[in-house]
């Protein structure tokens, strides 16, 4: 609960130096990928470089986590995980959870009509972010490939190739 915390408030002084674009959604120099975070009124965050495909469907997909209220979710998911910390299938459904909702944000977006040179950006954006995340250290070899592995699949779904 105190990592989450402490995680949480040094993200929100991050991103004190933020620029409006319109809306709740904000541009800034100190974060690598896009998220949303708030509560009451959840805030969108994109890093400056976005061509504007990337930025129309980046967009798209947050909002869809905030109609949702993911966001919310989360927050009492992960305050049952602070409480069952010791139970290692709390930590696989959160992992889960957290996956099939960001897995499911995609599916809207790409199920919304998007062109096929979007989808191409999209699939080269997010193959440019598992690289980043390999590199950092922030995921190990047999997560990137299936990570990896996962993003084709979802390609080929919405290429129409689905075997």
């Amino acid at each position: 609960l105190a990592y989450g915390i402490v995680t949480y408030v040094s993200t929100h002084r991050r991103m004190q130096n933020r620029i409006l674009s319109k809306g709740n959604i904000y541009f800034s120099d100190r974060i690598d990928s896009p998220f949303s975070m708030g509560f009451i009124k959840p805030k969108i965050y994109l890093p400056f470089g976005l061509t504007d495909i990337e930025q129309e469907c980046i967009i798209a997909h947050e909002q869809c986590h905030i109609k949702r209220f993911d966001h919310i979710v989360k927050l009492f998911s992960y305050l049952l995980l602070c409480v069952h910390w010791f139970n290692p299938m709390c930590w696989v459904a959160f992992n889960r959870m957290t996956y099939d909702m960001e897995t499911s944000c995609d599916e809207m977006v790409f199920a919304s009509g998007i062109t096929e040179e979007k989808k191409k950006q999209l699939y080269l954006r997010q193959k440019n972010m598992l690289d980043l995340f390999l590199e950092r250290h922030a995921i190990d070899q047999k997560q990137y490939d299936k990570c990896l592995y996962d993003l084709i699949e979802k390609m080929k779904i919405y290429d129409g190739n689905r075997e």
